[in-house]
């Protein structure tokens, strides 16, 4: 958290990451591949839109 606020400090912004990130790597407890399938990200990216939409006009 202080490095965020030395950031701000210095002038930069905070933004919004625009998409989900796609990460291809192991769980460190067990050593198992992270696996992502397309049904999941769809669904996120989704839900994510519709958040935004009702938070944005709040006709909820």
């Amino acid at each position: 958290s202080k490095a965020v606020l030395k950031a701000i400090a210095d002038g930069l912004i905070l933004s919004n990451v625009p998409v989900y990130s796609h990460l291809i790597g192991f769980i460190g407890t067990n050593g198992k591949k992270l696996n992502f399938n397309l049904f999941k990200k769809f669904k996120l990216y989704f839900f994510r839109k519709l958040k935004i939409f009702f938070m944005t006009h709040k006709k909820y």
